[in-house]
């Protein structure tokens, strides 16, 4: 049996147990994968100046015997787990401010140089929920307004759903779980990306989720003794990858994660088009974007040059903070103190300072009309803007969405053959029935005979025809081929 097959059964067993025992099940099963420097136990935790944060079902912490209730030093606190049968709204809030405060509590700080985290993780677990999944992650947006983002829950298990935070750099798809950082690591610098709240539908692989992303926090809690304990991604295997973002936040320059304003999201914002570096012979080297980001800005660099040596150029201004993150296909800077007109200066100073050139991609967009309605449409919004939107979400990865987009464009291409079919099979018999009832077209002679004088069969008998093949392409094949691809 795999590492996988084993957090998966143990799953099960969670599951099965009713509202008394979900606390002891859940800490049963993590003692037997957490190492043995870790214990889960019920209890509540003590910081370095005698405050305590309430009373959790489990508490993970380092070397401690398993007797229950502990009080647990703040120091040796790597998560908490909340344990509901059933979730509330008020439930909820009550989880999040337990959760909050015991976040709070004071610790002593890693020392610089370093490569450990002592912030403790916060979980809550309901076996069930008493309401909508949406209205869930409203609450979550709601509470995250007036809470520092350092005291946020970090993840939600509600039955067999998941909601948590991943990470995404501008122009990626999702990269992986956020992971809170040490405590401080971000209030001097911060890097420029998104912390997106995802959902994700973990199924019976609920409890391998949650598992490896207390695994993934325990090896940055306790890197020294990571061997002890399974590897993550071997507990993962199996565990449905798909999930539906929710909405972002990002960093300021203060380190303080704040929401993306809407008018950044994919759906509404196009970036601007880059600025090319090339050298004397036209070669281009670089593409830089400047992209704004919370209450300072971000550079976006593909290409082969290195963007950390040009961010000095912009002097003193990026003192402390020109880091970089080195991205699949390109660079992207921590979050800067710059405004756009610092940008054009630091690409004027670029030029002036070496043999290099720099000129804005030329670049068009091509903007074709594709009907006469738009989102007022409930046709337009449900068949394209909202399953589009769906799709987004589905396929993080714009380079995994070719294969739906060409399954969902002929099928939307037969259904609204199907529709325009359907209008002129209306407007045809509309007309013809207004012509007759008008008496342009039909007589009564005077032996009570009436008298068509204009045939409409022939065109109805086409357009069913019509009417029939587009609906059938759209129904038996458009739909067996997308339904397949979903799986």
């Amino acid at each position: 049996m795999t590492i996988s097959e084993e957090v998966h059964a143990a799953g099960q067993q969670i599951s099965s147990v009713g509202p008394e025992a979900l606390g002891s099940a859940l800490n049963a099963a993590l003692n037997r994968f957490v190492g043995n420097r870790f214990t889960a136990g019920g209890g509540h935790i003590v910081d370095l100046v005698g405050a305590t944060s309430g009373q959790f079902s489990s508490v993970v912490r380092q070397n401690q015997a398993v007797d229950e209730p502990v009080a647990a030093p703040s120091d040796t606190a790597a998560a908490v787990i909340d344990v509901h049968f059933e979730l509330t709204l008020e439930s909820l809030r009550e989880s999040y401010g337990r959760i909050a405060s015991a976040k709070s509590l004071t610790k002593t700080p890693v020392p610089k140089g370093e490569t450990r985290t002592n912030i403790t993780l916060g979980v809550v677990w309901a076996a069930r929920t008493a309401i909508p999944l949406d209205t869930i992650t409203d609450e979550i947006a709601r509470l995250n307004e007036n809470v520092p983002s350092t005291r946020w829950p970090d993840m939600i298990v509600v039955g067999r759903s998941i909601i948590n935070y991943a990470v995404q750099f501008p122009s990626e798809p999702l990269s992986g779980d956020y992971l809170p950082p040490a405590e401080g690591a971000t209030e001097t610098s911060a890097p420029a990306v998104y912390v997106v709240a995802v959902m994700r539908p973990a199924g019976a692989y609920t409890f391998n989720k949650v598992l490896a992303y207390l695994l993934g926090h325990l090896g940055i809690f306790s890197p020294v003794d990571i061997a002890a304990r399974p590897n993550f991604a071997h507990v993962l295997e199996g565990t449905p990858a798909s999930v539906v973002t929710l909405f972002g936040y990002q960093y300021n320059l203060r380190g303080d994660l704040v929401p993306v304003p809407r008018q950044f999201y994919n759906d509404r914002y196009i970036a601007p088009r880059p600025f090319l570096i090339e050298s004397r012979q036209g070669e281009v080297l670089a593409a830089v974007q400047y992209l704004p980001w919370a209450d300072g800005a971000a550079i976006l660099l593909h290409g082969k040059l290195p963007l950390e040596g040009l961010l000095i150029l912009f002097g003193p201004k990026v003192a402390g903070r020109s880091r970089v993150v080195n991205l699949k296909n390109g660079q992207i800077s921590y979050v800067l103190p710059i405004t756009r007109t610092d940008f054009g200066e630091w690409l004027d100073r670029i030029q002036r300072q070496s043999n290099m050139r720099v000129r804005q991609d030329p670049g068009r967009f091509v903007i074709q009309k594709l009907a006469d309605e738009g989102a007022s449409s409930p046709y337009m919004a449900r068949i394209f803007i909202g399953v589009l939107h769906l799709r987004d979400q589905i396929y993080p990865d714009p380079a995994k969405r070719n294969s739906f987009d060409v399954l969902y464009d002929y099928m939307t291409s037969a259904l609204s053959s199907t529709r325009e079919s359907a209008q002129k099979l209306g407007a045809l018999w509309n007309d013809h029935q207004e012509k007759v009832a008008s008496g342009e077209i039909a007589k009564i002679d005077v032996r009570g005979n009436i008298n068509i004088q204009e045939s409409v069969d022939r065109d109805l008998r086409s357009e069913i025809e019509t009417f029939l093949n587009a609906a059938t392409r759209c129904l038996k094949t458009g739909m067996q081929n997308i339904g397949h691809e979903l799986g």
